[in-house]
C-alpha cells in the first residue's frame, strides 16, 4: 500500500509541477494560448505545450522520458485496473525488467518488492532534474521564492 502511494503521489507531483509550469509561462509571458486550449490529455498536452508553444527543450528524447511513460502506465494499472497492466503490456514488461523492484508476470499482474519505492523516487528525481535544467531556458519567474539563511547555535548564557 505504500509503495502504489508514493507511486499515485510522485505522479500527482509531477503532473502539477509541469501544469504549473505550463501557466507561470502563458502568464508571465501573457500568452494567451494556455495549455488546456490544446487537445490531448495530462502531461503530453503539457509536453505539446511547453514545446510548440513556449519552445521549450522539454527532455523527452531519452530514457528518463520513457520511464516516466512506463510509470504512468504502471500507476494507471493500479489506479484504474487492480493492478493490471493493460496498457502496451508487453512493452512495459519488457521495460520493467530493468526497473529495480518492479516485477510484471506475463498475464501483466504486477508486484513491487521493498526497492521499489527507492528505484521510484530517484526516476522521479532525475527527471525533474533534466525537466528543471530545460526551464532554465524559459522567461519563467520562481513564484515562491526561497531564502535558506544558515543561523548559528545560540551561544547559551552562563551565569557566574
Amino acid at each position: 500500500m505504500m509503495h502504489y502511494s508514493i507511486m499515485v503521489g510522485a505522479e500527482a507531483a509531477l503532473e502539477a509541477y509541469i501544469g504549473k509550469t505550463c501557466e507561470s509561462f502563458a502568464t508571465q509571458t501573457s500568452t494567451r494560448l494556455k495549455h488546456t486550449d490544446l487537445s490531448g490529455s495530462g502531461i503530453d498536452r503539457m509536453r505539446d505545450y511547453l514545446k510548440k508553444v513556449a519552445s521549450m527543450p522539454f527532455p523527452d528524447s531519452g530514457t528518463q522520458w520513457i520511464a516516466m511513460k512506463n510509470l504512468r502506465k504502471i500507476r494507471n494499472a493500479f489506479v484504474h485496473a487492480d493492478g493490471l497492466v493493460l496498457a502496451d503490456r508487453d512493452a512495459v514488461r519488457a521495460w520493467s525488467q530493468g526497473f529495480d523492484g518492479l516485477q510484471i508476470s506475463d498475464a501483466g499482474t504486477m508486484t513491487l518488492t521493498e526497492n521499489f519505492a527507492q528505484r521510484l523516487i530517484s526516476t522521479y528525481l532525475e527527471f525533474g532534474e533534466s525537466f528543471d535544467a530545460a526551464c532554465d531556458r524559459l522567461p519563467l519567474v520562481t513564484e515562491f521564492s526561497v531564502l535558506v539563511v544558515e543561523h548559528e547555535a545560540p551561544t547559551p548564557e552562563i551565569d557566574s
